[in-house]
């Protein structure tokens, strides 16, 4: 029988919490009407943090999820609610909510860590 490749790491003993059954926490995001550009939207995340889970809705344009220097590091928008469902890791970084027009953003981001 053919196993995910989490479950083949995880036999192998080479996968942390944070990839496989880590401790998932949510991040609100509410950010009022702000001009075009990349908002903070977390701290500094613990490290092996991962985005698993993201659904942003802008009231005006598009969002992208990402952090400095990739600010689509997670997700280029593409549409005017951003949907992520898969696994990128972001540990030590702030994620950050880029817009492309003046609006206000809000919505839920999931990681998954060691914690």
């Amino acid at each position: 029988m053919a196993k995910s490749t989490e479950v083949t790491a995880l036999d192998s003993g080479i996968v942390t919490k944070s990839n496989y059954r880590g401790n998932v926490q949510a991040i609100p995001v509410t950010l009022g009407s702000n001009s075009a550009g990349s908002h903070d939207v977390s701290a500094v995340l613990p490290q092996e943090a991962r985005v698993v889970y993201a659904n942003l809705t802008p009231s005006s344009g598009d969002v992208d999820l990402g952090y400095a220097g990739a600010t689509t590091a997670v997700k280029a928008g593409g549409s005017s609610v951003l949907v992520f469902a898969g696994n990128v890791d972001v540990g030590g970084k702030v994620l950050l909510a880029t817009t492309d027009a003046t609006a206000s953003v809000s919505g839920v981001i999931l990681i998954a860590t060691n914690e």
